[in-house]
């Protein structure tokens, strides 16, 4: 084989031309049921936070609050305003900075709180009525004593913020059935 010649297991390396990246466009993410119009959904937003969210699902609010285009949330305790400025009144008042709960794990700033739907009904009902936003098959609302929720927070200099991607719950084991 002369030198000039390539061997045949040889690949040309020369790499591909490198373009410049197209800048991100901001994504919404989308509601698995896109073609639900938004007047269907109540609320059809919520602003939690430093976001709003575009709901994927109704919730069973209480009828006061049932057909708001927009619910404001407390991110600390969860109570739900019907207007920006009482949600900013709230705020001024309110001292919560976790959930209510046992904090169960920490690692740097990521904590998940233990909270029992028994001691603490009504913030437990509130992160249902959240949840159910956002899942299709949610049928847990009111009826949250007989649970242990599992609330993921990512802490800054404000406090614990509840986790905008996960929450879990589980019926709560009776002492004696534990064993078993």
């Amino acid at each position: 084989m002369s030198l000039n010649t390539k061997a045949s297991f040889v690949r040309d390396t020369t790499p591909e031309p490198v373009l410049p990246k197209k800048p991100l466009q901001s994504s919404k993410l989308q509601s698995p049921s896109k073609f639900m119009a938004a007047q269907e959904r109540c609320p059809a937003a919520i602003e939690f936070g430093k976001y709003e969210i575009q709901t994927w699902y109704s919730s069973p609010f209480p009828q006061e609050y049932a057909r708001l285009p927009k619910l404001f949330l407390c991110e600390f305790c969860l109570k739900y305003t019907k207007s920006k400025a009482v949600l900013q009144r709230h705020q001024d008042k309110c001292t919560w900075r976790h959930p209510p709960g046992t904090e169960i794990y920490r690692c740097n700033d990521i904590s998940i709180f233990e909270v029992d739907g028994n001691a603490n009904k009504i913030y437990c009902q509130n992160l249902c009525l959240l949840a159910k936003l956002f899942l299709d098959h949610k049928t847990l609302y009111y009826d949250v004593e007989p649970f242990l929720f599992y609330v993921l927070t990512k802490y800054d200099r404000k406090g614990y913020h509840l986790g905008t991607r996960r929450y879990r719950c589980r019926r709560r084991t009776l002492p004696q059935n534990r064993d078993r």
